[in-house]
């Protein structure tokens, strides 16, 4: 067996189902080992980058690996904003390439697409290696798989010279078995527990590590066995549905901040406090309890009174195993306030006039499962309040990083994903024409997604902001009509 039918198989053995990327010289023989695959899905994009999105767009929506598989030097670097977006963002996704002979690697010899691709990869990945002997590539296959099953789920990369992947070699027929969830500490537990029971005003943060973990279900029944409000973040849209009574929406808005300061408990989980979910605060918050796998996010932003580094969803069902048997003690008159108080906002929106796009007409004709890849532009910046999303790993947007062109190529990986299900992207013109390619990608594989294109002829969030600080000196935002 060759090393590209080892490095096929091994990734077979971790369930991988579906793989995005270009053929190129170096990752000839990857893609021939793909030739007579079944198991395996193979989506060929126009470029790198969409095919780095596509593969985002599928992890985002079935919380499996995606897999990019691209050529070296410029495939990779092709590939490398796909990669910023998904790190920033705690997507798994797996990039593979072939590289030059192992005997060039390092030599700078001049070699085709030659590039020190380690050094480049490392700041967009969580972890990145190289097979240099054809024995090494299944156990480099499964190293990557811990990184992408277990803590904070950031991308991974992986590089195989050429010779590496022609050269003859053994799988081992292998079934890894199942990551285990480990249980948070029992001293933890009941400091949380007892901080919870004593609060008159708790109130729920909910961060993408509750869709990550799939933590969504134990997310509903903390809500409701405390009847707390829940706020989320940008990565926590969809983590509990937005029609729920006690679902506040998005922590950056004024009435969040307000709900923030008046809480004396903030249970934060899967939260990273990123500037963008917390703008308006004007005070920290108060009695938190911060529950997040990655232990560098503690403390970087706001002290935790209760510091919880481990598996959100352990955590939820140990609360919950706590909370059996006792009644919240939560202030029945704060909580009136804050239903009235929204119930007013939600009066107000009703009434508010509806733009030429507008989500909430889109809302109102989408199956309550479809699923929406929004993309960088202002009627995105307003869909994030304004269409409601009612389960988990149905809104895709770019919240970090911030890439434009994500839209619709990370449409075509969900659509990959859920062939029967409704997917629909939104792009203004300027991010729409940095990808727009990828139509030819969902038409080659009769892919059915609607792509929703807002032309208003210009990059108009350019413009607004020299409007607002440079005196209207338009440069640089005209566009062709698309």
């Amino acid at each position: 067996m060759k090393g590209g039918q080892i490095l096929i198989e091994s990734l077979k053995n971790h369930g991988v189902k579906v793989i995005f990327g270009i053929p190129g010289y170096h990752n000839l023989p990857i893609y021939d080992a793909l030739y007579d695959e079944r198991d395996i899905q193979t989506i060929v994009a126009t470029h790198e980058g969409g095919a780095a999105f596509m593969a985002d767009g599928y992890a985002r929506t079935t919380g499996q690996v995606g897999v990019c598989l691209t050529t070296a030097g410029p495939g990779v670097t092709n590939a490398a904003t796909g990669l910023g977006e998904a790190y920033s963002d705690s997507v798994p996704i797996l990039l593979l390439n072939g590289d030059v002979r192992s005997e060039a690697i390092g030599k700078e010899v001049g070699a085709y697409h030659e590039m020190d691709l380690l050094t480049f990869t490392r700041p967009l990945t969580k972890w990145n290696g190289m097979a240099l002997r054809v024995d090494e590539i299944q156990p480099l296959v499964n190293k990557a798989f811990y990184h992408l099953k277990t803590g904070n789920p950031r991308p991974v990369h992986l590089t195989f010279p050429t010779d590496v992947l022609r050269a003859e070699g053994e799988c081992v027929p292998a079934d890894p078995s199942p990551y285990e969830r480990r249980p948070i500490e029992g001293e933890v537990i009941d400091r949380a527990l007892e901080k919870i029971l004593t609060s008159k005003r708790p109130l729920i943060l909910a961060g993408g590590g509750i869709i990550a973990a799939n933590a969504t279900a134990e997310l509903a029944h903390l809500v409701e066995a405390l009847e707390a409000p829940a706020l989320f973040t940008r990565m926590g849209k969809g983590a509990i549905p937005e029609d729920h009574p006690l679902c506040f929406g998005y922590s950056r808005t004024k009435f969040a901040a307000k709900l923030v300061a008046e809480s004396d408990c903030l249970i934060a989980l899967g939260v990273r406090f990123t500037d963008l979910s917390r703008e308006t605060w004007e005070t920290p918050p108060q009695g938190l309890i911060h529950v997040n796998i990655d232990p560098s996010e503690m403390g970087k932003v706001y002290p935790p009174e209760i510091p919880v580094v481990g598996d959100v969803k352990s955590f939820l069902h140990q609360i919950l195993d706590g909370l059996s048997g006792h009644k919240p003690q939560i202030d029945r008159n704060w909580k009136e306030s804050l239903l009235a108080a929204k119930n007013e906002a939600q009066g107000q929106m009703v009434s508010k006039p509806r733009r030429v796009f507008d989500a909430r007409d889109l809302r109102e004709v989408l199956p309550r499962d479809a699923i929406v890849s929004v993309d960088v532009c202002v009627p995105g910046y307003a869909m994030f309040s304004e269409f409601k999303v009612y389960e988990p790993r149905t809104y895709l947007t770019p919240t970090l990083f911030i890439a434009m062109g994500y839209g619709l190529p990370a449409a075509i990986g969900a659509k990959v994903a859920f062939p029967e299900r409704t997917v629909v992207s939104v792009s203004g013109d300027g991010g729409f024409l940095m990808t727009c390619t990828e139509l030819a990608t969902a038409r080659k594989y009769d892919l059915g997604v609607v792509a929703i294109v807002i032309n208003d002829r210009c990059y108009r969030s350019i413009k607004i902001m020299q409007d607002a600080n440079y005196g209207a000196r338009h440069i640089g935002i005209d566009l062709q009509p698309v």
